[in-house]
């Protein structure tokens, strides 16, 4: 099997995330080509994941929209208050910050 780009891929097993990472689909079957470092999936495994992830009633129990700040030289995203004590974050506490591509941020709280 080809990719786009021409090069040849490669059968490989992955872990697929949903829902910021709260559910992951363990063992998947994808293709990896290793020119666009993309991994690819046929329909009959798309169509597979989509019939598992759908079967899940998963709530967010918050969302919101937020303007960045800047803060001296840095920047801030605030955090509400209802999100914060949910969370159990607290002023001084510390958190992990993981850039997955330059439209997503991941952020865990410690």
């Amino acid at each position: 099997m080809k990719c786009v780009c021409g090069s040849g891929l490669k059968e490989i097993r992955t872990d697929l995330d949903f829902f910021d990472g709260s559910v992951v689909v363990r063992n998947v079957k994808a293709f990896y080509c290793p020119e666009c470092k993309e991994e690819l999936f046929d329909s009959k495994e798309g169509d597979r994941l989509t019939e598992q992830v759908s079967k899940l009633d998963f709530v967010r129990p918050f969302e919101s929209r937020k303007k960045i700040a800047k803060v001296g030289n840095s920047y801030a995203i605030p955090v509400s208050k209802e999100i914060a004590e949910y969370m159990q974050v607290k002023k001084g506490g510390e958190i992990r910050v993981k850039v997955q591509s330059p439209k997503r941020l991941i952020v865990d709280f410690a």
